[in-house]
């Protein structure tokens, strides 16, 4: 998701836990580990969105309720799209409130359109 290299994405996790945002801890396997938030770590992760959101409500503001509407499903079919038709790898981020697209529930266009491309 990020673009990373694995040696990029652990210096990465080296960064964010010598900043006291995440821990390391015991993997599925002896050649993973698992990278957790700390409590400081939830809280900047919660500033993040909260800063997202406030600034995407300020975008939409001026839309009445029917066009929010249309606007939400031509961004679910854009996004369906674009990961029917990418090339390599089954994930795209949009960096979205995984609860608001309702992802548990199977809604999500992204993950919905990886899994019937990818399985």
């Amino acid at each position: 998701m990020l673009g990373l290299t694995p040696s990029g994405a652990v210096r990465l996790v080296d960064r964010l836990s010598a900043a006291g945002l995440v821990t390391r801890g015991p993997g599925d396997d002896g050649r993973s580990r698992s990278v957790m938030l700390t409590d400081r770590g939830r809280a900047a992760a919660a500033e993040v969105a909260a800063a997202r959101s406030s600034v995407l409500r300020s975008l939409l503001a001026d839309l009445p309720a029917g066009e929010l509407a249309v606007l939400g499903r031509l961004l679910d079919r854009l996004m369906a799209g674009v990961v029917a038709t990418k090339d390599g790898g089954a994930w795209i981020c949009r960096q979205c409130d995984l609860a608001a697209c309702e992802r548990a529930a199977g809604r999500c266009p992204a993950a919905t359109a990886a899994a019937a491309r990818y399985g």
